[in-house]
């Protein structure tokens, strides 16, 4: 297994700017066919090969450049070239945007910040994760919670607007997809904070190989936005709602406690009005973790998550409404029958990464999950041998049904795990990481393997 350093330099900022960037190289090797799915996972979609060794060279930048007093610019790229049975490179990341007070506004492809240290199983969402590689967008959003008006001490509230192009080989070619979000947040003197909100997805358009062109007109667009049915220029199938629609509500609880900060949340998931109006109850991602105030301790911090699936609103389809026009039930979470390659992109999931295999059909392209009624337990914690010396451990284990149309008889029990420990001195500009990971089980088989990592980090 051969290892690897690699250097590179960036040019300075400019005056009264900032950049900073990174060079690293890693190489594994394991037994099993594959890398170890922690390996592989929660890492913006960066690993596209399948192999028992992996060779991946990564650069990038960040930078921000003040444009006036109230302005900012801010820009990123991410690339990788990797090796496995193969040379592939990729541009992960490429963006530029405008941050000011209140309203932030950017145009490429960027990823959401990583949450939690890093220890949840698909950063405290459902459905909004950090599993696969971003797609390119144009998104105006607020800049973080900003207060409300006349209630400024104890409400804020935050937002996104999002319109995206999914490029890659897909089932419907070049879908759109529309992203909103708003959340609002609690604070009092005690420092408890209450955050609750949701987010919302829409793919639309884009070229069907059934139904040909698909409605992507100004009217048919708020038709799309706003979750109405479809009519008589969409598919039949679109008469309960026009395109995919899919989100999740959530809420986030901030205490602190003596030594740190506890916090519990949930991300409760809806594919149609039946999980808007919550049928689908019991389907829930449940986390709590405890993360102390000294960052530097043995233990700095943990995860323990609950997920459950299985319900989907009920295992058959039930119409309801006036018009015999709403269908409730068989919510086949991340699938669609018309946008077939689901909630998926570049060969990953865009929602919990535990929603998984994938389907490939006979072109090679994703055809949506295999498996989405899910029980899982997710255990993540993270520490410090000693100043510069950090370990970290993720521990999963899975029980899996399918979906209710091709169920998994009997059901798959699966045992994920990943170890890592990083030397990452304050004073030296180089992180060095040694990782083991181990899976067990009857869905995606056994794998043993472990990782090298080195990262030089430019700062300016």
């Amino acid at each position: 297994m051969p290892f690897l350093v690699f250097t590179f330099c960036y040019p300075a900022s400019a005056q009264d700017g900032s950049i900073s960037g990174w060079a690293g190289f890693s190489s594994s090797v394991s037994r099993g066919g594959t890398l170890p799915f922690w390996f592989t996972h929660n890492q913006n979609g960066k690993y596209t090969q399948q192999g028992g060794t992996y060779q991946l060279l990564e650069t990038g930048f960040r930078g921000s450049y003040p444009l006036h007093s109230l302005a900012r610019v801010d820009y990123g790229l991410d690339a990788n070239i990797s090796y496995s049975g193969k040379l592939v490179g990729q541009l992960n990341q490429l963006y530029l945007g405008i941050r000011c007070k209140r309203l932030v506004l950017r145009v490429g492809a960027f990823a959401d910040p990583v949450l939690f240290a890093g220890l949840s199983s698909s950063n405290g969402s459902i459905i909004r994760s950090v599993n696969a590689r971003p797609y390119p967008k144009i998104r105006l959003s607020t800049n973080g919670f900003i207060p409300a008006p006349f209630l400024k001490r104890s409400l804020s509230f935050k937002a996104e607007y999002d319109e995206g192009i999914l490029f890659e080989p897909r089932v419907v070619k070049r879908p759109r997809l529309h992203h909103k979000s708003f959340f609002i947040r609690y604070s009092n003197s005690s420092g408890l904070r209450v955050e609750a909100g949701m987010n919302h997805y829409v793919f639309w358009g884009g070229i069907s190989p059934v139904y040909g062109q698909l409605p992507d007109g100004i009217k048919d667009y708020f038709l799309y936005i706003l979750g109405k049915p479809g009519n008589t220029d969409f598919p039949a199938t679109d008469v309960n709602v026009a395109g995919n629609q899919l989100g999740d509500y959530s809420i986030l609880v901030t205490k602190p406690v003596k030594g740190g900060v506890l916090k519990f949340y949930v991300s409760h998931p809806f594919e149609d009005h039946s999980g808007m109006e919550f049928d689908n109850l019991s389907d829930n991602l449940y986390g709590i973790g405890y993360f102390k105030d000294d960052p530097k301790s043995f233990f700095e911090g943990f995860i323990y998550e609950f997920l459950f699936t299985k319900q989907q609103s009920g295992g058959k389809h039930v119409v309801t409404g006036p018009k015999s026009s709403r269908m409730r039930g068989l919510d086949n979470y991340f699938n669609h029958g018309v946008y077939a390659s689901g909630f998926t992109y570049r060969g990953f999931a865009m929602s919990s990464p535990l929603f998984f295999p994938l389907v490939i059909n006979n072109e090679g392209v994703a055809a949506g999950f295999a498996n989405n009624r899910v029980i899982a337990h997710h255990l993540g914690a993270k520490g410090n041998f000693s100043p510069g010396l950090q370990w970290k451990v993720l521990l999963t284990s899975t029980k899996n049904f399918g979906t209710y149309g091709s169920p998994f008889s009997p059901a798959k029990k699966q045992f994920l795990s990943y170890c890592e420990v990083k030397f990452a001195p304050d004073a030296k500009p180089v992180e060095l990481s040694l990782s083991a990971g181990v899976d067990i089980g009857n869905l995606s088989g056994g794998r043993v393997g472990v990782m090298l990592n080195v990262v030089r980090i430019f700062r300016k």
